[in-house]
């Protein structure tokens, strides 16, 4: 009788380990094509489904980015907001009934991009071209304290005693440094920073890019190098640690997510947990966003890529779906 009893209870534990795989998430794919942004269902483009289940007509569309239920666009002249309580697996909704607000931008900005914080929004348009909404209003950000470092990139990363801070990453005559401000009246920094680290790889970086992971909160900055090895720099708390690749990799872009980054350009290199993986494919990726479910989505010129990152990294896709400059996803509620 014991012995049956034992199987019994052995079997019972074999099946609740067989389904403590946790299920997919539905999460919902933003692809922005300048004229306007596509919406997939991530786990059927995944499983090969290339047909979107809604589109948006947004002339000038260049970026998008999406937070606790809203989906951020930034065009050619404005910024609008959306709500993503109406997508379904199935459908989307249309854009005028999803648009909650928009802000008019006092200058073009062709080529601009979004910053996510907790609370508030960042728009990059250039260096001395910086907008930040918070609470209902849009303003200039005086960056003339940089305006001697050249490249210089920027971002917010939430604090929780100073709201969002406003983090820069810029060249110095040796190495490069990051730092955060906090904001005062009318969108000026505060004159000293609340934190600031030196950091010396690359030497001579040619640019930054800076992504939020907000299940952190941790930023990573990508310091890019034409030829060297870029280096990716994650600042959770003081010190930030800095991770850089073992081979020349040209990378220009960072997208982050669930205590992961990856930076891609030609090829990728992407830091999951403590394990840094580098990937060469020789393909220009220009868009790029990784989901909580660690799948990583990449668009080059005519297709987009999947990667599962779950593990060491493997391909499972690719999509022919041209056009794509700006990616990113939410759950669905």
């Amino acid at each position: 009788m014991r012995h049956w009893v034992l199987l019994l209870l052995f079997a019972v534990l074999f099946a609740g380990c067989q389904g403590t795989k946790e299920p997919e998430l539905p999460l919902m794919l933003a692809a922005a094509e300048g004229d306007g942004v596509r919406f997939y269902l991530a786990p059927s483009l995944r499983e090969g489904e290339e047909q979107a289940i809604g589109t948006w007509a947004v002339p000038g569309v260049i970026d998008l980015a999406a937070r606790d239920g809203e989906l951020w666009l930034l065009t050619e002249t404005e910024l609008r907001r959306y709500a993503t309580e109406g997508f379904s697996e199935t459908a989307a909704p249309t854009e005028e009934s999803a648009l909650t607000a928009s802000w008019p931008l006092s200058k073009a900005c062709p080529e601009g991009r979004l910053r996510l914080g907790r609370e508030d929004v960042l728009i990059v348009c250039a260096a001395d071209a910086v907008y930040r909404w918070h609470a209902g209003t849009l303003e200039a950000v005086d960056t003339a304290p940089f305006a001697a470092f050249a490249p210089a990139s920027y971002a917010l990363m939430p604090d929780p005693d100073a709201g969002d801070l406003f983090a820069a990453a810029y060249v110095q005559a040796e190495g490069w440094r990051f730092a955060l401000y906090a904001f005062s009246e009318k969108e000026a920094l505060e004159t000293s920073p609340r934190y600031s680290q030196d950091l010396a790889a690359p030497a001579a970086p040619t640019g930054f890019d800076l992504a939020l992971d907000p299940t952190g909160p941790t930023l990573y900055v990508l310091a890019a190098a034409d030829l060297d090895p870029p280096a990716l720099f994650a600042y959770a708390k003081a010190p930030g640690k800095l991770y850089t690749p073992q081979t020349p990799l040209p990378a220009d872009r960072v997208t982050a997510n669930l205590g992961a980054a990856v930076a891609y350009g030609e090829g990728f290199f992407a830091q999951v947990g403590n394990e840094l993986y580098e990937k060469a494919t020789y393909i220009p990726y220009r868009a790029g966003w990784l989901s909580p479910d660690l799948y990583l989505y990449l668009a080059g010129e005519e297709a987009i890529f999947l990667w599962d990152l779950a593990g060491a990294p493997r391909p499972i896709g690719v999509r022919e779906i041209p056009g794509i400059v700006s990616l990113t996803g939410f759950a669905l509620q």
